[in-house]
């Protein structure tokens, strides 16, 4: 009896001491290479755009402020970045990327007026964009496209609804924002990069 009562106790603190590891052990989401390749830049990366068909710079951005790490919120573990996108000639902006639960990257790109406003949100999932639910953004994906005379592989149009600074932002991979069109009727094209 006595040895009953022994293993019966052996299984419960091992029981005990399982349940406890369980509940110390946080899930870890972290952002995908691929998503990266599209939003994840060094600090002093600059950008020029001219307007289209011009060659005089109108506007450039250039990254401050990088922020990255692991958020710990809890029962998780968040791998995230973000960034200032200081503006001449144009607003400046505020790019923040989060991996978040069941393996999705979100991203949230801000412009600033008199407060930071959202311009872009996008997801990635399972090696594909898509535009973040409840905006009715049309996203578009190309393996190339030629914008303003130049040819950039991996590129995402978002087409932008009810956003009240522009129509469509352009991204490519490795490179960053290539274009936006603004509301004001001013198309933006990169001209020049420096990625750090």
């Amino acid at each position: 009896m006595k040895r009953i009562i022994y293993i019966a106790s052996l299984f419960l603190l091992l029981g005990v001491f399982g349940s406890c590891a369980k509940v110390q052990r946080k899930k870890e989401f972290f952002l995908d290479q691929e998503f990266k390749r599209y939003f994840k830049f060094g600090n002093q990366s600059s950008w020029i755009y001219v307007e289209n068909g011009g060659s005089l710079t109108v506007a450039s951005m250039e990254l401050n402020a990088l922020k990255e790490g692991v958020f710990d919120v809890g029962e998780a573990k968040q791998e995230f970045f973000s960034y200032e996108l200081n503006g001449t000639g144009s607003k400046n902006m505020l790019l923040r990327a989060v991996a978040d639960e069941d393996n999705v990257n979100r991203i949230s790109l801000f412009v600033s007026d008199t407060s930071y406003k959202v311009v872009v949100e996008l997801s990635y999932l399972d090696g594909a964009f898509v535009p973040f639910k409840g905006r009715n953004d049309v996203l578009i994906e190309y393996e190339s496209k030629e914008i303003n005379g130049k040819t950039y592989s991996d590129v995402i149009e978002v087409q932008l609804n009810d956003n009240e600074f522009y129509d469509k932002v352009f991204f490519a991979a490795q490179v960053g924002i290539i274009a936006i069109e603004e509301k004001s009727s001013r198309d933006l094209f990169l001209n020049s990069y420096i990625l750090k």
